[in-house]
Formats: structure tokens, C-alpha cells, sequence
């Protein structure tokens, strides 16, 4: 690690954010953190260490999982959105996430659900003062419904 990289990885004062560009070491300097923070006898499960590719976590995954013996498996160790998921899924129904939710992938899943939201709004009265020709509803198989 550069000098730079090396104060970023022995850093102890809260949370870390590193930024920077393409090819200039985030993950090195990530895995050296974490390896510092397991020096520093700190629990792998209280490590949250996220980026955002599925390539560079798979890759933290295996870097960290080769450099100190640790199954990565299960360890919060993945993407923003990753985490975020698994995160709702722990604790989404103290907020009002049901357990069972969705995420939908498809533009097809979205756009179904906001074509439908909009008919309602329009049906409910909501548009009365909006004219005809701005309450366009979301394309549907190339077809514009007013």
C-alpha cells in the first residue's frame, strides 16, 4: 500500500468513506482496513465493508476471505445495494417493510404499477386542473392512453 492507502486502512476514528477513481487501489486499500480492523481484534460480523460492483465486492469477498483465513460467507461484505437489502429483510418490519417484499427488475413490473397509480390519481380527481394533453399515462406496448 502507498502512503496514502496506508492512512485510509489504519484509520479508527469512526466509519471511512473512500473515493476515488478506477485502478487507483480502493480495493487494496479495503482489504488492508480490514485486515487493520481485525488486528484490532474487532469482529468480522460488526465490519460493514460495501462497494459498488458485484465484481470488486466478489472480489473483496476473495481477497479478504485469501488474505486472513475467514470464511467471507455471510460476513456483510457486499454492495450498497446488497447490504441494503439484507438490511430491510433484517429489520424492514420495524419500519413497515413486510418481510415477504419485492424488488422488482423489470421496467415492465414498474411501469405496471405507476400506469395504474396514475389512473387512479386521475380517476380520483387529483389532475382536475392539469390539462389533458400533461396526463399522459406511461407507454404500454408503444401505445400512449390519455
Amino acid at each position: 500500500m502507498n502512503p496514502e492507502q496506508r492512512i485510509a486502512a489504519q484509520h479508527l476514528e469512526g466509519p471511512l468513506l473512500v473515493l476515488a477513481g478506477p485502478g487507483t487501489g480502493k480495493t487494496t486499500t479495503l482489504v488492508g482496513r480490514y485486515e487493520f480492523l481485525l488486528s484490532q481484534n474487532i469482529n468480522p460480523k460488526q465490519i460493514i465493508c460495501c462497494t459498488f460492483s458485484k465484481k470488486a465486492a466478489d472480489e473483496l469477498k476473495e481477497r479478504i476471505a485469501s488474505n486472513s483465513g475467514l470464511n467471507a460467507t455471510g460476513l456483510p461484505i457486499a454492495t450498497f445495494h446488497a447490504l441494503s437489502l439484507r438490511i430491510l429483510k433484517s429489520i424492514g418490519e420495524a419500519i413497515g417493510v413486510p418481510r415477504d417484499f419485492d424488488i422488482w427488475t423489470k421496467n415492465f413490473e414498474r411501469e405496471r404499477v405507476v400506469r395504474e397509480l396514475q389512473k387512479s390519481v386521475i380517476q380520483a380527481g387529483l389532475y382536475k386542473d392539469v390539462a389533458d394533453e400533461e396526463k399522459v399515462i406511461p407507454p404500454k406496448n408503444g401505445c400512449v392512453e390519455n
